[in-house]
């Protein structure tokens, strides 16, 4: 039974952390990659100088959806503008992994990696912006602040080191992905 106050969707979501920064370390190249959970973000992975702060947001509603005022988008950016500072852009990828899907337009859709085509750090600062300004909900209004404390050249680093990784397997289907790599 599933109440308001039940505890297993958050647990749930720390399990998929394990398994993503497992199948993350069977992924890279580097045999001294680390992976750390729950240190810089959910799962921190350093390869070489290289890192990877990795925000995963895991939805049980097949329907979710990554939308320009969505607090799976707004909650991270929050996070990575405050401890901006502590990691270098220029050596750092930020990664939005979410189960959900980025709507067609949305910023995180025009965030998506460049493999995508569609990949546009500029048109997505401008949405961003606009989005924030025009939005009234008062949950986010900390993560706005925080994306407006920052220089608009710092806002800029930001949003190009962040990579959106939308429809991404669930803790299930990671589960036959770490199988495979390990056959």
């Amino acid at each position: 039974m599933i109440t308001p106050y039940s505890a297993g969707p958050h647990a749930l979501g720390y399990y998929h952390q394990v398994r993503y920064a497992l199948y993350a370390l069977l992924q890279t190249k580097d045999e001294d990659a680390e992976a750390a959970i729950e240190g810089l973000d959910d799962v921190t992975l350093e390869e070489g100088e290289h890192l990877s702060l990795d925000q995963l947001k895991h939805h049980i509603a097949a329907t979710a959806s990554l939308t320009n005022t969505s607090a799976d988008l707004w909650k991270p950016i929050r996070v990575w503008a405050d401890t901006m500072g502590t990691w270098d852009p220029a050596h750092t990828t930020l990664h939005l992994i979410t189960t959900a899907t980025a709507p067609e337009g949305s910023v995180a859709a025009l965030l998506r990696s460049a493999e995508t085509g569609n990949r546009d750090v500029e048109s997505a600062h401008r949405e961003l912006l606009a989005a924030s300004n025009a939005s009234e909900s008062r949950s986010l209004a900390p993560a706005f602040a925080a994306f407006d404390a920052l220089t608009h050249n710092d806002q800029a680093r930001l949003l190009r080191s962040l990579v959106v990784v939308d429809a991404a397997p669930n803790i299930v289907d990671t589960v036959a992905l770490i199988e495979s790599a390990l056959a």
